[in-house]
């Protein structure tokens, strides 16, 4: 039995280019999250990153992902942050570490 493989793989290209459309459409967009009205050092941990502009956070809680935002206070300023990488404990499963960049409030 002969095999066009030359069919087979304009077929897996078609395939790939369409679910890769269908991917870009489903994009889920980032959430924000608003830890202004929780306690740094309390509620969560919040350590300044050898990398300016950087910070790593520790909280508990489900849904926050890579490229999420968080906003945070800081004395009388608000901060945002953007999720450069999280990575979620076994035990408890809902706590969490991330790394935050700053980004600019309006973003």
């Amino acid at each position: 039995m002969e095999v066009n493989l030359n069919y087979f793989f304009n077929h897996i290209t078609d395939f790939s280019i369409k679910l890769l459309a269908i991917k870009n459409k489903l994009k889920i967009q980032p959430k924000i999250h608003d830890y202004t009205q929780y306690d740094c050092n309390h509620d969560y941990i919040f350590e300044v990153a050898e990398r300016e502009n950087y910070g790593y956070m520790t909280g508990q809680g489900q849904g926050i992902n890579q490229g999420d935002y968080l906003i945070l206070s800081s004395g009388s300023n608000t901060l945002k942050y953007q999720v450069e990488e999280i990575e979620y404990y076994s035990n408890p499963s809902d706590m969490w570490i991330a790394l935050l960049k700053e980004v600019s409030i309006e973003q």
